[in-house]
């Protein structure tokens, strides 16, 4: 699920809390909160490492690989977001967060519940493209993992 202002050219101002502690207040493009079997889909594109990424690093270590090296390294180090579908846990993660005085720097992990306070003015949570709600100013929602639910989902409550 993603959870942001719904015009995301707009950054979305928002606390957050992970198994009841406070982790802060973030201005970002959102936050994504994913289960094992999410894993391998948005939050595995949000969180990718590239090609490019692999080799400007290696280029400023003063290595050169060869292409096959570079992508094996980036495809190895991609599926590292990707998680047990039976963990009982989800994983969250803020997306391109803004380094300014008053936010965090940023902020991912691993979670059984995740709380969310937003300061957006026209908001909105997006569960797997399927289903919008709106999210207004002063709005709180809780994702939970729950064994009891099946299937690997979530439980929201709003």
């Amino acid at each position: 699920m993603f959870a942001a202002e719904k015009n995301v050219g707009h950054s979305s101002i928002y606390r957050l809390k992970a198994d009841d502690i406070y982790m802060g207040k973030f201005k970002s493009s959102g936050v994504l909160i994913a289960t094992g079997t999410g894993s391998t889909g948005w939050m595995k594109s949000a969180k990718r490492t590239t090609y490019g990424d692999v080799d400007g690093v290696l280029r400023h270590l003063g290595f050169s690989e060869n292409e096959h090296t570079i992508s094996a390294i980036a495809d190895e180090m991609s599926q590292q977001t990707r998680f047990d579908e039976n963990l009982p846990q989800c994983y969250y993660y803020v997306r391109e967060p803004q380094s300014r005085e008053g936010y965090e720097n940023g902020c991912q992990g691993f979670a059984k519940k995740v709380e969310f306070l937003g300061e957006l003015f026209d908001g909105m949570i997006s569960v797997d493209g399927l289903v919008n709600m709106k999210l207004q100013f002063g709005d709180r929602f809780v994702c939970e993992t729950d064994r009891a639910f099946g299937l690997k989902t979530m439980r929201f409550l709003l």
